[in-house]
C-alpha cells in the first residue's frame, strides 16, 4: 500500500511540474536595426503589433562609428519596459548593420 501511495505522489508531482512548465510567459517582440553606411544612417524599428518605423539621417556624425542615434533608441525602448535579449552586428558591403532584439511581457 505504501508503494502505491509513493508512486501516486510521484506521478502527481510530475504532472504538476509538467503543467507549470507549459505555462510560459507571452511576449511582444521588437527589433531595432541601425545601418551605418558611409554617407547616411538608417534606423528601423519593427514591432510584432505596431507599424514599422523608419528614420533616415543624412547629418554628419562625429565618425562612422558614432552610434548615439542607436543608443538613444535602445535607451528609449528600455525605459518603455522592453527587455534586450539579443544583439548582433552584420557587415554588408561598406556598411555595418547593428540589430538589437527586445521583448516585453504582454
Amino acid at each position: 500500500m505504501k508503494l502505491k501511495m509513493k508512486q501516486l505522489l510521484i506521478a502527481l508531482v510530475l504532472l504538476i511540474s509538467s503543467i507549470a512548465a507549459m505555462a510560459q510567459d507571452k511576449y511582444d517582440y521588437a527589433s531595432v536595426s541601425f545601418d551605418n553606411y558611409l554617407s547616411f544612417q538608417t534606423l528601423v524599428v519593427s514591432y510584432t503589433n505596431k507599424p514599422t518605423e523608419v528614420a533616415n539621417f543624412k547629418e554628419k556624425s562625429v565618425s562612422r562609428w558614432d552610434l548615439s542615434i542607436l543608443l538613444q533608441q535602445v535607451d528609449k525602448m528600455q525605459s518603455e519596459g522592453w527587455e534586450l535579449f539579443s544583439d548582433h552586428v552584420t557587415g554588408v558591403n561598406a556598411s555595418l548593420v547593428y540589430t538589437y532584439n527586445f521583448r516585453k511581457k504582454k
